[in-house]
C-alpha cells in the first residue's frame, strides 16, 4: 500500500484553540531544554509535565510525557514533518482527557497511558503505508473504507500477541541481521547490538519501537528454510495476552479518537471511519476469544501466605540486626583521600565488618550476611545492600498485606503514619487513591506499626536531605559520605524477596520462578482471613497477631465499603435528578441570566453525579477484590468435601452435605440435557458441580469464626438464618431481643458453633478443637455445653 498524503490543514491551529490546563504544570521544547512554567508554558513544546494529584499526599505525583518518540522503521519520529498531524492528535488527546472532554476528567497517569496506546496505532498504521487517520476513510474497490477492513486485522494481531505484534518486527530484525551478515540469529536486540558493536538504542530506533517495548522482544529462528537466504528468518516470540484488560485499553483509544473526530476536536486529521458503528469493545474482545480472566490472575493463597510469613520473620527477627550492622559499618569504611572503589573499601574492611556481623547475629533460619556490599550470584550469603533491599521488601509486603493498599498508596506512605487508639488498636493513615483521593485511617495489626518503624529509621537520611516526609525514600550509606538509593520498584522487590526466601512456583505452572504482582497485595488480607487457619504453621505471623482481631479490618474492607456504595448511589440519584431539573430550567429560561444560572447548576450537578459514579466504581473494585477471595475459598472447600478430602462435622454439616448433593444433581441434570448421548464421567460431574458452585458462590457463605474452631454458613443479610444462629440465640437470651442480620462472634465458642445448625468444622477447625479438648475433663465439659446449645437452638426454632 502506498503512503497517502497527510492532511493539508496546519495542525498547530488546533492547539491554539485549547487553553492551558492547570494540570499542565510545565513544558519544554525537548529534554535538554529548561522547564517553562506559568504563562511561559507552551502547547507546542514536546515535553510536558502533568500533575493531577495532591503533591502533599502522593509521592512522585508529577507525570512526564515526551511526545517525541519513534513511530516508524528507520528511526522515523513523531516530530518529523510527515507526522506533524499525529503529534497534534496526541496532544489533543491528553488535553481532552484532562479536561473531561471524553467523560470525567482523567488522571495524568491515565493520559500518559492513552498516549502510549495512540503511538502504537500510529506505528501500526505507518507499517501499512497509511500516513494519517483520515486516510483510513479512503474507499477500496468495493467502496468500503479501508479502515473497516484493516481495523479487524489490528484487533486480531493485538489479541494474538499484544502491541509488538502490530508491526512486522521480526521481518525488520531479520533484515538487520542479513545486512550484518550474521551467521546465527541473536535472541535479543541487546545481543545483536553487542555482536556488531553498535549502540542498542540505535538498533531499537531502526526497528521503529521504544526501548521499553524492546525489552519484551525476543526472537526465534524459523525452521525448514531453504537457500538462497543469507540467514535464517526469525519470528517474534510472543505470548498471547492473559487478560482482556490490555486489549480493552487499546480499543478504548480508538473509541476516544472516534469521539473526538465526531465532536470536531480533531479537524486536522479526523478518523476516516467508525470502528464501533456495528460493534462494541466488549463484543470485539469476546468475539476474538480473548480470555477475560480475573483482573489479577489466579489466586495462590498458599504462596502469598508463605510470602507474608517470610516477610514477618524478616520484620520481627532479622531487620533489627541488619539495621544495627548498617548503622555501624560507615565507621569501618572511612578511607583516606583519594576515594577508593567501593569493592576495594569493603575488601580492606572485610575482617572488621565480619566481626561486626558476628556481634549482631540474625538468628536461626536467617540467611548469612556477608561482609560485602553486594554478593555475587550463587555465593553463600547476601551483601549488606541486598539485605537492606530485602528488609524494605519485607516491610512493604507486611504493610500492603494487612492494610490492603495499592502500589501508589504504599509508595505515598509518610512518616508517623501509624498510631494506637485508646483501646490499643493500631491504625495506619494512608492515601486512598481511587475513592477518597485523600488520607484515611485503616485498622491494622501491630506488626504493621513495627514495619513502619523500620522504614522510618531507614528513610531518615533521605528525608533529612530532601525535607520530604516519604517513608519509602530510602538510601544506604556506601562510603566517603556517599549514600546510594534503594530503588522502590515494587514488582522487582517482591520477586527478589520471593526468590531470596525460596518461594517457587507450583509444579503445574511450568515455571521455576513465582512472580508476585504488587496489585495482589491488597488481596493478601482476605487470603489470610480465609486461608490462614487452613495452611497454618505461620509462627512469625501468629506471634504478632495473637491479640489482633481481623474482624475490624474485614468490616472496613467489606461492610464499610458496602455502606458507602449505598450512600453514593443515593447521592448519584439525587444529583442526576437535580441535573435533569436544571436542564429543564435551561430550556425554559426567559433571560440570559436565567440561562447562565441554570446551565451552571446543571454542570455542577452533573459533576457531582459523575464523581459519585467514579467513587462507586472504585469502591466496588475494592469490595469485589474481597469477594473474589471469599468465593474462591467457598468453592475450593466445597470441592474438597465433594472429593472426600474433607469430612465436615458440626450442627451444619448435614445441611452442607445436602446442599452439595443438590448441586451435584443439578449439574448432572444439566450435563444430560447438554449431552444426551454421552455417559456421565466423574470428571464431567465434578466440572459441572464446580460450575454450579460458581453460580451460587455469591449467595453462599463459609466464614472463618475468630479462634479458628469453626466455619459459619450464616448468609449475611438473610433474615431466615438469624433465628437459627446459636450465637444470636445466646445473645437474645442474655440481652433480650436483637434484630441482627449477621452472626455475632462475641457470643461464639466451640460448643456454640458445633451445636449451631449453621456451624461446621473442617480439618483446620478440628485441630483447634482437639487442642482445646486436650484433657478428658475439658472434652466432657465441651460436650456437655454442646448438648445444651443444641437443645437451646432447637427450642428457639420451635417457638418461632
Amino acid at each position: 500500500m502506498t503512503m497517502t498524503v497527510p492532511p493539508s490543514m496546519d495542525p498547530l491551529i488546533v492547539l491554539r484553540a485549547h487553553v492551558l490546563p492547570d494540570a499542565l504544570v510545565a513544558t519544554r521544547r525537548d529534554p535538554s531544554d529548561s522547564w517553562h512554567q506559568g504563562p511561559n508554558r507552551n502547547l507546542a513544546h514536546n515535553v510536558w509535565r502533568l500533575c493531577t494529584e495532591n503533591r502533599a499526599l502522593v509521592r512522585n505525583a508529577d507525570v512526564g510525557i515526551n511526545f517525541d518518540t519513534v513511530v516508524g522503521a528507520g528511526g522515523v519520529r513523531s516530530t518529523d514533518t510527515s507526522h506533524s498531524h499525529d503529534l497534534v492528535t496526541a496532544k489533543v488527546l491528553v488535553l481532552e482527557l484532562l479536561a473531561g472532554g471524553l467523560g470525567s476528567p482523567q488522571s495524568a497517569t491515565t493520559a500518559a497511558a492513552e498516549v502510549n496506546s495512540f503511538w502504537w496505532i500510529v506505528r501500526w498504521r505507518s507499517s501499512l503505508g497509511i500516513a494519517s487517520l483520515s486516510a483510513l476513510g479512503h474507499k477500496d474497490v468495493s467502496g468500503a473504507p479501508i479502515g473497516d477492513i484493516l481495523f479487524p486485522q489490528y484487533c486480531r494481531r493485538f489479541a494474538a500477541g499484544g502491541a509488538l505484534n502490530l508491526i512486522p518486527l521480526a521481518d525488520r530484525f531479520n533484515q538487520l541481521c542479513q545486512q550484518s551478515a550474521l551467521e546465527t540469529i541473536p535472541p535479543s536486540i541487546a545481543d545483536y547490538a553487542r555482536r556488531i558493536g553498535i549502540d542498542a538504542n540505535w538498533v531499537v530506533e531502526q526497528l521503529g519501537i521504544t526501548t521499553d517495548s524492546a525489552k519484551r522482544a525476543s526472537f526465534l529462528v524459523a525452521s525448514g528454510l531453504e537457500p538462497p537466504r543469507l540467514t535464517p528468518a526469525v519470528t517474534l516470540a510472543l505470548r498471547r495476552i492473559t487478560s482482556a484488560a490490555s486489549m480493552k485499553l487499546f480499543l478504548r483509544n480508538w473509541q476516544h479518537l472516534a469521539h473526538l473526530s465526531r465532536s470536531g476536536a480533531m479537524p486536522h486529521d479526523p478518523l476516516g471511519f467508525d470502528p464501533f458503528a456495528r460493534t462494541s469493545v466488549d463484543d470485539i474482545v469476546a468475539g476474538l476469544g480473548v480470555p477475560q480472566g480475573r483482573r489479577t490472575g489466579t489466586i495462590a493463597p498458599e504462596l502469598w501466605l508463605r510470602l507474608i510469613e517470610a516477610a514477618s520473620a524478616w520484620v520481627l527477627d532479622y531487620a533489627q540486626s541488619i539495621m544495627n550492622v548498617v548503622q555501624e559499618v560507615p565507621a569501618l569504611l572511612r578511607t583516606a583521600s583519594p576515594p577508593q572503589h567501593l569493592y576495594n573499601v569493603y575488601k580492606r574492611a572485610r575482617p572488621a565488618i565480619q566481626a561486626l556481623i558476628d556481634r549482631h547475629p540474625l538468628g536461626p533460619g536467617a540467611p548469612r550476611l556477608a561482609p560485602v556490599w553486594i554478593a555475587q550470584p550463587n555465593s553463600a550469603g547476601i551483601g549488606i545492600f541486598q539485605a537492606v533491599r530485602l528488609v524494605v521488601a519485607a516491610c512493604i509486603i507486611v504493610i500492603g498485606a494487612f492494610s490492603a493498599r495499592r502500589s501508589i498508596e504504599l509508595e505515598s506512605l509518610q512518616v508517623d503514619c501509624t498510631h494506637k487508639d485508646n483501646v490499643g488498636q493500631w491504625w495506619i493513615t494512608a492515601y486512598i487513591a481511587k475513592t477518597l483521593r485523600d488520607l484515611d485511617d485503616i485498622p491494622v495489626p501491630a506488626i504493621v506499626a513495627r514495619a513502619v518503624d523500620i522504614l522510618t529509621d531507614l528513610s531518615q537520611s533521605a528525608r533529612r536531605t530532601s525535607g520530604e516526609p516519604w517513608l519509602l525514600a530510602i538510601e544506604v550509606h556506601a562510603h566517603d559520605g556517599q549514600n546510594l538509593p534503594v530503588g522502590i520498584y515494587l514488582g522487582r522487590l517482591l520477586s527478589d524477596f520471593a526468590e531470596a526466601v525460596g518461594i517457587t512456583a507450583p509444579p503445574e505452572s511450568g515455571s521455576d520462578a513465582w512472580v508476585p504482582h504488587p496489585h495482589q497485595l491488597r488481596r493478601c488480607f482476605a487470603m489470610y482471613y480465609y486461608w490462614g487457619n487452613y495452611y497454618g504453621n505461620f509462627d512469625a505471623i501468629s506471634r504478632h497477631l495473637r491479640h489482633y482481631n481481623p474482624e475490624m479490618t474485614r468490616r472496613y474492607l467489606t461492610e464499610v465499603a458496602n455502606g458507602q456504595l449505598v450512600r453514593l448511589a443515593d447521592i448519584q440519584r439525587a444529583a442526576m435528578k437535580a441535573y435533569r431539573a436544571a436542564i429543564a430550567r435551561t430550556a425554559a429560561a426567559q433571560s440570559e441570566m436565567e440561562l447562565a444560572d441554570s446551565a451552571a447548576d446543571a454542570q455542577r450537578h452533573q459533576a457531582k453525579a459523575t464523581e459519585a459514579r467514579l467513587l462507586k466504581a472504585a469502591l466496588r473494585e475494592r469490595y469485589d477484590s474481597w469477594e473474589e477471595v471469599r468465593q474462591d475459598f467457598l468453592v475450593q472447600r466445597h470441592l474438597q468435601v465433594f472429593d472426600g478430602d474433607e469430612a465436615p462435622i458440626g450442627g451444619g454439616s448435614a445441611v452442607m452435605r445436602q446442599d452439595i448433593e443438590q448441586l451435584v444433581q443439578e449439574a448432572a441434570k444439566k450435563i444430560r440435557l447438554d449431552k444426551p448421548d454421552s455417559n456421565l464421567s466423574p470428571a464431567d460431574v465434578r466440572a459441572g458441580f464446580r460450575g454450579q458452585l460458581l453460580k451460587v458462590a455469591a449467595s453462599y457463605y463459609l466464614e472463618p469464626v475468630p479462634g479458628g474452631y469453626a466455619l459459619c454458613r450464616f448468609r449475611h443479610g438473610h433474615i431466615d438464618d438469624a433465628p437459627q444462629a446459636a450465637c444470636l440465640v445466646k445473645k437474645r437470651a442474655l440481652e433480650g431481643m436483637a434484630a441482627d442480620l449477621r452472626p455475632d462472634y462475641a457470643y461464639a465458642s466451640i460448643p456454640t458453633c458445633m451445636g449451631c445448625p449453621l456451624g461446621v468444622a473442617l480439618s483446620e477447625n478440628k485441630r483447634e478443637i482437639l487442642v482445646e479438648a486436650a484433657t478428658a475433663e475439658k472434652a466432657n465439659q465441651l460436650y456437655g455445653e454442646f448438648l445444651d446449645i443444641a437443645r437451646t437452638v432447637r427450642a428457639s426454632r420451635a417457638t418461632r
